[in-house]
């Protein structure tokens, strides 16, 4: 035979059943966009090496190659900076302002290549998104574009936003003062453009000099903002085949580039991870009247 609980301990029972409930913390919604959260800068000391690195932040090693792009494990140098991965989660911009596209990011894709596609800069790519490190973005990645609107705040669904077709333009270089040849090292060296040269665009040119150096594996050029950049950003890919006094990048597309001062970086590196001082050249980018990058 059940025995029925009195009322009041009924209510009782009620009562402390809410409380419980009421204690338990609500579970935020995950805001729109997946995404790497909580990642840190490392800024790399004399002395430290990648497995120390990782070792230190509690992370893999060779997942922290991979989000920083790094070729070579052991190719690191004091002074860069190493992205250093946390979670994931699903996170977008807090809000799309008007005057901005949201672009997905698509496998090949590259801070560079998107900023040429919609006639914007990598600096203002890299502002829109909280973006440390313009070389890492991933396939799915949800960017702010400045110029237009997104669609998903939009009450119907919008076209994707026009190709922009960027045109090949002659680069007219100014000859006074004259440009002379960077001072680098004779196996690892940039003959053009030439240190200080000013590069008149839009447009494209060929980058040349040598990267040759015993038990040759690759080489790269990179870019930097100002004429002492802590941080570099490649412009295209590794390559895996020495030159000599011929074309180590050709076509080049300035026309993403806001006017300014840049450094210019070749590093050649060998089969043992080792690789000569860089070679610098200073150049400066500028953009005729009325034609912005």
């Amino acid at each position: 035979m059940m025995t029925r609980l009195p009322l009041k301990a009924l209510v009782i029972i009620l009562v402390l059943v809410s409380l419980l409930v009421l204690a338990v913390p609500a579970v935020a919604a995950p805001p729109w966009g997946w995404g790497p959260m909580q990642s840190t800068v490392h800024v790399v000391q004399p002395g430290e090496t990648l497995y120390s690195i990782a070792r230190a932040y509690g992370v893999d090693v060779y997942e922290l190659a991979r989000v920083n792009y790094l070729v070579n494990p052991n190719l690191i140098y004091a002074g860069q900076r190493l992205i250093i991965p946390g979670g994931y989660g699903y996170a977008p911009p807090p809000y799309a302002p008007a005057g901005a596209n949201v672009y997905v990011v698509q496998p090949g894709d590259t801070t560079y290549s998107i900023a040429v596609r919609y006639g914007t800069s990598v600096w203002a790519i890299a502002q829109a998104n909280n973006l440390s490190n313009p070389n890492w973005i991933y396939p799915g990645q949800h960017l702010m574009i400045p110029g237009g609107y997104y669609a998903g705040y939009a009450p119907h669904p919008q076209p994707a936003p026009p190709r922009v077709i960027v045109k090949k333009k002659v680069i007219v270089v100014e000859k006074t003062p004259a440009p002379k040849p960077a001072v680098c090292n004779e196996n690892t060296k940039i003959t053009f453009p030439r240190q200080g040269e000013v590069l008149n665009g839009p447009g494209t040119f060929a980058i040349e000099g040598t990267a040759s150096i015993d038990n040759f594996q690759f080489y790269k050029l990179e870019l930097g903002k100002g004429e002492a950049p802590i941080d570099f950003w490649s412009i295209d890919d590794v390559k895996t085949e020495p030159v000599v006094n011929g074309i180590l990048l050709d076509g080049w597309n300035t026309g993403a580039l806001p006017d300014g001062t840049y450094t210019l970086r070749l590093t050649v590196v060998d089969d043992h991870g080792q690789f000569p001082p860089p070679c610098d050249v200073v150049i400066h980018i500028r953009h005729p009247a009325g034609v912005d990058p």
